[in-house]
């Protein structure tokens, strides 16, 4: 907009300074008319007042020249690691040298002295700049653009969705969550990305606002309830380098879905399974059990590259209000274990503990006895079934 009003006054300035120059034009040929002074211009100075207009000969029109430092970029795609150094000369002294960043939420203006940086502002910009004459009638140089893109670039995989809780927690099934895993050793900014398929009504998507970030080979929780509504044990909201809760358009389908993580420039950065039967976690009447991403990521496409959580240490303290009911590690590193094999054995090491209740397990404990219970075999078969089935675990008992 500035440069846009900077033109139309030029514009303005153009026509009264072509009417002075044709006033000087027209008194100059007239003393040379009657003066007749052959041999010599000395009539005609460096500066000259005429009829009280100033008139300076030489160049009004500026010349600006740009130069950024270093020149090229070591990153990949045209990214500069650091902000480099802009700096701009003129031809002429006495001139003001605006510029302007255009791109991502906001414009940046400024101006500037000549051979002074100014550095583009992180992500992708548009840089414009131009010189005006101040001491001609502000006339204006052609305007220099040029992109520039500060930063790293987020490639596929350097950040991947980790863990779900599509089912919600024993409390509330509408307290369901999704967590995000940083692969890589530097922050990464997650401002306005997305998540497709995890809101409500067909192919609605969840948004993270602009100002969030996840930290290097850190994790971001994204939850449907508020920090002090959800199972999850926390004590205060959660930074913004941490998580977004109370994303309450958030709704993940039990029968599974297909998400698919976006960045601001809507490039694909993950997905997380399939529009199929999710491969893993477990839905039961009491017990909860949230799907994780292996360690070593892979193709979250691929079933192989998901387990259950039914690691003991997912029931702690240390990750809800609430032991024994609620499995999962939100906000912290997965720690369940990775095959069927596995979590069979985890079942069987913690069957002095644990009560078969239909088609789930409780602590003793917990829970009174009930007859017709599912005995741990049937539970482990029908686990082992469904594991091969890619089917969630339910009436086993009868």
């Amino acid at each position: 907009m500035y440069l846009y009003q900077t033109q139309l006054k030029q514009n303005k300035k153009i026509n009264i300074s072509l009417k002075k120059i044709g006033a000087v034009l027209t008194v100059l040929f007239l003393a040379v008319s009657v003066l007749q002074i052959p041999g010599t211009n000395s009539y005609f100075t460096d500066e000259a007042k005429i009829s009280g207009i100033k008139f300076k000969t030489g160049i009004w029109i500026p010349t600006l020249e740009m130069e950024v430092n270093p020149e090229e970029s070591a990153g990949e795609d045209g990214w500069f690691a650091e902000p480099p150094c802009v700096k701009f000369n003129s031809d002429i002294e006495e001139v003001t040298i605006y510029y302007s960043f255009a791109g991502g939420d906001e414009t940046i203006d400024g101006e500037i002295d000549e051979d002074t940086c100014v550095y583009p502002p992180e992500g992708e910009s548009e840089l414009s700049a131009w010189a005006v004459n101040d001491e001609n009638d502000d006339w204006i140089s052609s305007v220099i653009t040029q992109d520039f893109k500060v930063g790293y670039k987020v490639n596929s995989g350097d950040v991947v969705i980790n863990e779900i809780m599509w089912m919600g927690s024993a409390d509330d099934k509408d307290d369901e969550w999704i967590e995000l895993r940083n692969m890589t050793d530097r922050e990464i900014d997650l401002s306005n990305w997305d998540i497709k398929y995890a809101g409500k009504g067909k192919n609605a998507h969840i948004e993270i606002p602009h100002g969030y970030s996840i930290k290097a080979n850190g994790y971001f929780l994204l939850t449907a309830k508020k920090w002090d509504d959800t199972a999850i044990n926390l004590n205060k909201d959660l930074a913004k380098d941490e998580g977004y809760s109370h994303i309450s358009s958030m709704d993940l389908a039990d029968d599974g879905e297909q998400l698919v993580l976006k960045n601001k420039n809507k490039d694909i950065i993950d997905e997380a399974w399939q529009d199929k039967k999710w491969p893993d976690g477990w839905h039961g009447i009491f017990l909860h059990m949230s799907m994780e991403r292996d360690n070593e990521a892979g193709d979250g496409k691929l079933k192989s590259s998901w387990h259950t959580c039914i690691d003991k240490k997912c029931n702690d303290k240390d990750y809800w209000h609430k032991e024994w009911l609620n499995f999962g590690t939100p906000g912290k590193k997965n720690s369940s274990r990775n095959n069927i094999e596995d979590v069979l054995d985890a079942i069987n090491e913690r069957e002095d503990d644990l009560a078969n209740v239909e088609n789930n397990i409780l602590p003793v404990s917990e829970v009174p006895n009930v007859e017709g219970a599912a005995s741990i075999e049937d539970v482990s078969n029908a686990e082992s079934e469904a594991g091969e089935n890619g089917e969630e675990v339910k009436d086993v008992g009868e």
